[in-house]
């Protein structure tokens, strides 16, 4: 079995497997990973050198060893990134989503949490709309009207209504837009459109 094809049978499955890539910074590193999805000339998985998903060139994959019976990513379908906040989340993959074309706008501070992903123009400036996003929100709002007032100046505002149960949002275009409990749910799907609807795979 070939490269790719050992690669994509051991996808979704948390087998282990022992490679050595001959790409990245460390060219020629072993490093064990748990394949999660091939993708043209890449597969995305979980490295345990790194402890992060990340992208690998398929090409320069070179598997060392088979997982051992038995020794496989606890929980394959949900790797789970464990990221404790976006800054962890754009820090380990802010490399691949550069290389993947995109352009990345982010909001880290205050009440608004979130990653924006965007195309850019022939010239290389940014366009104005995101592609991809992952979003937090803590509350939820109700949109509150004044009807004490004149009706041609009506007064709207916004109040909190309560904590969100699922205040992590992954948009991206053409696709519909989920919410989640946890960051790590949300990282996985947000990796996940980055990679589909990618510049750099069109």
């Amino acid at each position: 079995m070939d490269t790719k094809s050992t690669l994509i049978a051991a996808s979704g499955t948390g087998e282990i497997i022992k490679i050595r890539y001959h790409g990245g910074s460390h060219p020629g590193s072993l490093r064990d990973i748990a394949p999660i999805s091939v993708n043209g000339l890449k597969v995305r998985a979980r490295c345990y050198v790194s402890n992060a998903i990340k992208m690998f060139f398929i090409d320069k994959v070179e598997i060392v060893e088979l997982s051992a019976k038995g020794e496989h990513w606890e929980n394959a379908s949900d790797p789970g990134a464990k990221f404790e906040n976006l800054n962890q989340l754009l820090g380990e993959q802010i490399k691949t989503f550069s290389e993947l074309g995109w352009h990345i706008e982010s909001t880290l501070d205050g009440d608004a949490h979130s990653i924006r992903l965007h195309r850019r123009k022939k010239n290389g400036i940014p366009l104005k709309g995101f592609d991809v996003s992952v979003s937090y929100e803590k509350y939820a709002y109700d949109m509150v009207v004044d009807l004490e007032t004149d009706a041609d100046e009506l007064e709207v505002t916004r109040q909190i209504s309560g904590e969100r149960k699922r205040p992590w949002t992954v948009s991206a275009k053409n696709e519909t837009t989920k919410s989640f409990g946890s960051l790590d749910k949300a990282a996985i799907l947000f990796i996940e459109w980055a990679e589909k609807h990618a510049p750099a795979s069109k």
